[in-house]
């Protein structure tokens, strides 16, 4: 009976170790841009979630698509967090368009934090060209090209949200290529508590008090 039972244990760790692993979110950083795509995958930074990555194309595949964080303090209120996707290293340009798409979210454990705005960057190399990308986001649409100085879009402002979706179509006319891409999200956080004027009164008066107490007791001891 005893053996009949290790037997079924037995059976049973091998079907789990043999089921595939779910998907997971990992710690965002220098990657690749398939480890980020899949069911439930992404990864997450500080207070962003980033996940449903997706990505397509006839051109250069994700195994060849390198994915580095963005993440910069621009003051006591306010962060940027984002991406530059590129070719891998050897890997060349992409002369081949493609549709990038996914959800950068404010995880909840962060109260008080919301995406206010959004920026878009595409270097095309030295000779700029007719590369363009259309970024769909949920507040809105920003189209990047590779024409004279556009290759830099203003930082569009929206109503704060606490999830947007993004989607990027690159088109690039004959010859044209893409270097690298750019996406950053910009963020206002909670400045640190500031006490209201009643809190300060109560405040003061409690020192006060502490103050009249502590000098009653010193007089008493000299006396």
């Amino acid at each position: 009976m005893r053996k009949l039972v290790l037997v079924s244990i037995s059976l049973v760790l091998l079907a789990v170790g043999a089921s595939p692993a779910s998907a997971a979110i990992v710690p965002c950083g220098t990657t690749t841009l398939d480890t980020l795509i899949g069911a439930g995958n992404g990864c997450s930074i500080q207070d962003k979630v980033f996940t449903n990555f997706a990505y397509t194309t006839a051109g250069k595949p994700a195994t060849d698509v390198e994915v580095q964080t963005v993440f910069t303090t621009v003051g006591p209120t306010s962060e940027i967090h984002g991406f530059i996707f590129s070719p891998v290293n050897g890997t060349g340009t992409w002369t081949v368009g493609f549709t990038l798409s996914y959800n950068i979210s404010v995880d909840p454990a962060f109260p008080g934090v919301t995406i206010i705005a959004s920026k878009d960057q595409i270097n095309t190399g030295l000779t700029p060209n007719g590369t363009v990308m259309t970024d769909t986001q949920t507040f809105g649409t920003i189209v990047t090209n590779g024409l004279a100085v556009a290759n830099e879009t203003n930082q569009i402002s929206f109503a704060g949200a606490t999830s947007v979706d993004t989607s990027s179509v690159l088109t690039l006319a004959g010859g044209s290529q893409l270097v690298s891409f750019e996406q950053d999200f910009f963020e206002t956080v909670p400045g640190p508590a500031v006490p209201e004027p009643a809190t300060l009164l109560l405040l003061g008066s409690g020192l006060v008090a502490a103050g009249v107490f502590g000098r009653k007791r010193l007089g008493g001891r000299k006396a």
